[in-house]
Order: structure tokens, then sequence, then C-alpha cells
């Protein structure tokens, strides 16, 4: 292999060492709790009943958290506090008591909508491997690309798998499944670009030697 070829090579590698660095962000799913008293933190929600909601941070993931639910006013689920502000609240019209009623019964559909979407979807192999594939053969730039296009893009109505056409008719259910699907294809997405990179990283420092 001349000096040349070398040269490329060993740019190539360091780009997608780069990539490799960067893409690891993507793979962090916050949630974000909105407290009573005005507080708002993010975390990974990852239990919840009748009385409770247990949570982790990512600097600490073995360390749980546990919050009484009347001490919360909002879950947002695989969103990040930016996007909180974006969460419909009840019409102004609506009394206490119906406001408090729908929070607790649409928190509850959508808690069920997140468990049922990471038991029932998986469909995300095809985005997946053509991400791991376009990455390999295509280098970090082609492969981020085609990750950014798949990664933005929810599942597809048919892909989803949920177990209940009726539930979906439900506003909460349905936000909560398609939320979670949609960040298990990111997650499986971004998950495949790295080991696309890093595939690609040893056979170019096998091919190198």
């Amino acid at each position: 292999m001349d000096t040349f070829q070398h040269s490329i090579m060993k740019k190539t590698i360091f780009v997608s060492l780069c990539f490799l660095c960067l893409f690891t962000t993507n793979l962090i799913a916050q949630d974000v709790i909105l407290l009573i008293k005005g507080d708002v933190f993010e975390c990974k929600i990852t239990d919840m009943n009748e009385l409770e909601v247990s949570y982790t941070f990512i600097s600490a993931p073995n360390v749980k958290y546990t919050l009484k639910k009347s001490e919360v006013k909002n879950f947002f689920f695989g969103q990040t506090m930016a996007q909180v502000f974006n969460f419909q609240m009840p019409p102004q019209n609506a009394t206490k008591a119906d406001s408090t009623e729908n929070i607790v019964a649409g928190q509850a559909m959508y808690w069920q909508g997140i468990k049922d979407a990471r038991l029932y979807y998986r469909n995300y192999s095809n985005a997946g491997t053509g991400v791991f594939l376009t990455t390999f053969l295509f280098g970090g730039i082609g492969g981020f690309i085609t990750a950014v296009g798949c990664a933005d893009q929810p599942p597809k109505t048919y892909n989803l798998g949920f177990p209940n056409a009726k539930l979906m008719e439900n506003a909460s259910y349905k936000r909560g499944y398609i939320t979670t699907a949609h960040q298990k294809k990111k997650n499986k997405v971004w998950n495949n670009f790295g080991a696309g990179l890093i595939t690609l990283v040893a056979f170019l420092v096998i091919v190198s030697n």
C-alpha cells in the first residue's frame, strides 16, 4: 500500500472515530418530570404505579429515586425540557376536578402505551440494517446522513405492531405508543450506525496492516 492510500485510510479511520464519538449522544433517551411546586428535571422513568413513579439519572443509572405521584404535575416521555411546553394541557374552562381526573386517566393510558410499545414494537430491523450497510460501505458521512433520515421518520402505522386497535383510538395511549416506538427505532438506527462504524474501522485497520 503506497503512502497516499495509507494517508487516505488514516483520515477515513479518524473521521469514522469522530462520528462514533458523536453518535453516542443520540442513544440516551430522556424523560422529563414536572412537579406541582414548579420544579422540572430530566431523568429516565423506569417504573410507575398508581401511587409512585421511579426514575434514575443518566449520571447515576444504578441509583433509583422515587416520587409520590401526588407531587407530580406531568410526565413527558422521550422528550427534552425544551419540548415539554408543547404538551397540550386541559382546556382552561375545565373544572379542577375534571382536569385532575383527565390528567390521571391520560397518564395511565400514556404509560400503558409506552409499556405496550416496549413489548410489541419490533419492526425496526429494515431501517437498522440499511444504516449499518450504508455506514460500512460508504463511510461515516454516508451512514450519518442515512441514520439522521431514518431516525427522524416515525414508524409507519403498519409497522407499529400494536396489540389492540381499539386502544389506539385513545389519544394518550396512541401518543405514548408512537413516541416510544419512535424512540426504539432511533435507538436501533444509532446502534447500527455505531456498529457499522466499528466494523468499518476494524476492517480498515486490518487492511492497513
